[in-house]
């Protein structure tokens, strides 16, 4: 859609909800096509809100490339998108193109600032074997890209059931990507729930809750994430590298999280981490955060551990972390600093206040606590 104003786009369905490919898309080119639910790109504010977009199928028999995204807004002005539903149970987003350039992803807030808040997006799936990772991955539900902005907000987002088939590939399936500025400004990630993402490859594949990518003094609060489990209540068996929060860059703080990693890694080299912290020696606060990694092992040199570290050994510089509570299965890989693993939390970490946390119904989209 291109516009000089203000643009609202609301109430459309696009699709439907009543069964998969009520719009399919098939090409036979050798270049990469797009495939849009909804597109807006000028430089003008836009809300795009209470939309439907599902059952859409694509294919490609030649070597071109299909993305297929259910909204995405690349306004230079603020993308507010709100209150609308991607993919359904009975009538998924589904990407069959073979090129290992081919994506899949659920929103996609660009350039501008984002304000993604109260949508569901769920039912995405594809096969081919794109190996990338970030704001590349093979499967996205939210994506917030957007390094010049100084306001985002990604909130109250239920993300769920993304999976790919691909059978041998390390491809990369993540709840929400968000990439954003490095300057002053306010940037929140608050009260999204994540759930149910899925791969079925031989490979060491990659999953992720939420990936910080980059971004100045983002907070992250409030989100509950359980990874391992699939839409169906089983395990991702698998040697799958495996993340609740994953962060690359920025100072960020996080606060009041529940994370849990379930299932089984059969015999596998790969580490799986409720938390896991990439940055060295930016400001960090992790406080009052559930970090809890119930996942099974059965061999090999990997380990399931509640939190990794880095930025110096015993106590990572700049790093505040308190009033958290740990948990893995094996008490001797609770928490890792750089290629050191330990039975308690580091140094002054000590700090973690005693929790009692039940999961009820760990298998089913009920994670109270």
């Amino acid at each position: 859609m291109g516009y000089g104003g203000t643009a609202t786009i609301s109430g459309n369905t696009i699709g439907g909800t009543a069964a998969n490919g009520i719009i399919s898309y098939s090409s036979s080119s050798s270049s990469t096509s797009d495939v849009y639910g909804i597109y807006f790109s000028p430089s003008a504010n836009v809300t795009i809100l209470n939309n439907t977009i599902a059952g859409i199928t694509a294919t490609n028999s030649s070597t071109g490339a299909i993305v297929i995204y259910g909204i995405r807004a690349a306004s230079s002005a603020t993308n507010t998108i709100q209150n609308n539903i991607i993919g359904d149970p009975n009538a998924s987003i589904q990407n069959n193109a073979t090129s290992t350039s081919s994506r899949v992803i659920g929103i996609s807030s660009e350039l501008g600032a984002s304000v993604v808040t109260s949508n569901t997006v769920r039912n995405l799936t594809m096969s081919a074997g794109n190996i990338g990772t970030g704001t590349s991955a093979s499967v996205i539900g939210v994506l917030s890209n957007n390094t010049s902005a100084t306001n985002n907000n990604i909130s109250q987002n239920t993300i769920h059931s993304l999976s790919n088939t691909n059978t041998t590939a390390a491809v990369a399936v993540t709840g929400l990507v968000y990439n954003g500025n490095t300057s002053p400004g306010t940037y929140l990630v608050a009260r999204n729930f994540i759930h149910s993402l899925s791969v079925s490859s031989s490979g060491q594949a990659v999953l992720r809750g939420i990936l910080n990518v980059a971004g100045g003094n983002t907070t992250y609060q409030n989100n509950m994430i359980r990874l391992g489990i699939d839409a169906a209540g089983n395990s991702v068996t698998g040697p799958y590298d495996i993340a609740g929060y994953a962060e690359t860059d920025g100072s960020n703080n996080l606060y009041h999280n529940t994370i849990y990693i379930g299932g089984s890694s059969g015999t596998s080299n790969a580490f799986t981490n409720a938390l896991l912290n990439g940055v060295s020696f930016n400001t960090r606060n992790f406080i009052n955060n559930a970090l809890i990694n119930d996942r099974s092992i059965s061999g090999g040199s990997g380990a399931n551990l509640a939190a990794t570290f880095t930025g110096g050994t015993p106590n990572p510089s700049n790093l505040t972390s308190n009033y958290n509570f740990y948990y893995s299965q094996n008490p001797n890989t609770l928490i890792r600093n750089g290629s050191t693993n330990y039975s308690l939390p580091l140094g002054e970490l000590l700090q973690a206040t005693k929790m009692v946390i039940v999961f009820r119904l760990q298998t089913s989209h009920n994670l109270t606590l």
